[in-house]
């Protein structure tokens, strides 16, 4: 219960001699001289969500994605610090993930349109009866 007022190089120290191997927390701002010493002499692992604020959520998703790898490159025996950054999303345009799709195979976008257009065959397939998977 004391570890959240502790300082944080207290608080690594801590960690160290209660056995962990190492911390996952959304606190990535662990680089000033004091806590950096903390971790080099205790050689715990120090993994750092950035950018989450107090979303625990998107705090948990970045561990999900970002802790296998971290697992596959940690060393036990020497310190390490991860910082995962998450990113936010921006929607992307359909129709110019299409232009793309032409440009790289060196087609006019009204050909390719027109080769992949949907027929009238398929749309009067929609909807489809209850039942049948889409």
């Amino acid at each position: 219960p004391r570890l959240p007022d502790l300082a944080d190089r207290l608080m690594l120290l801590d960690l160290h001699a209660r056995g962990y191997d190492g911390i996952v927390t959304n606190n990535y701002k662990i680089d000033n001289k004091h806590e950096l010493v903390a971790l080099i002499e205790t050689k715990l692992t120090f993994f750092a969500i950035e950018g989450v604020g107090d979303d625990a959520i998107r705090a948990s998703g970045a561990v999900l994605l970002d802790l296998p790898g971290a697992l596959k490159k940690h060393d036990p025996k020497r310190p390490q610090a991860f910082r995962s950054r998450p990113r936010s999303l921006e929607p992307q345009r359909p129709s110019d993930l299409f232009a793309k799709i032409a440009q790289q195979e060196g087609r006019k976008l009204g050909e390719l349109r027109s080769e992949v257009a949907i027929t009238d065959d398929e749309r009067s397939l929609v909807p489809l009866p209850d039942g049948e998977p889409g």
